[in-house]
């Protein structure tokens, strides 16, 4: 997907994430899931599953985003709803960051 057949309030949440690490205008793709083998495997398929299932509802996606405000990298952000989703697989983890996220989709 372009960059331009994104909606005026999906290009404003677009702007706000990239790639850690890397100047402002390289992005990660819309709609892709980006797998980081650091991760667990039932972690990587948790957010391909919340990926998918936010697809089919016609949202725009980005996974593994470098959040430039936050100073924080990004499970997957919604740019339709403006949503940051994060995956835990640890209870414990997830009790501890449970308040920094907008949701949180705790698999265990």
């Amino acid at each position: 997907m372009k960059r331009s057949q994104l909606k005026p309030k999906e290009l404003e949440n677009y702007k706000k994430y990239g790639i850690q690490n890397c100047p402002p205008y390289m992005k990660r793709t819309i709609n892709a899931v980006i797998i980081h083998t650091q991760n667990t495997k039932q972690h990587e398929m948790a957010k391909a599953s919340e990926a998918y299932d936010r697809i089919k509802m016609g949202h725009k996606i980005q996974t593994e985003v470098w959040d430039y405000k936050e100073q924080k990298r990004r499970d997957l952000v919604d740019l339709t709803e403006g949503v940051v989703v994060e995956i835990e697989t640890d209870k414990s983890r997830a009790a501890r960051h449970g308040k920094e996220y907008t949701l949180m989709r705790v698999v265990i």
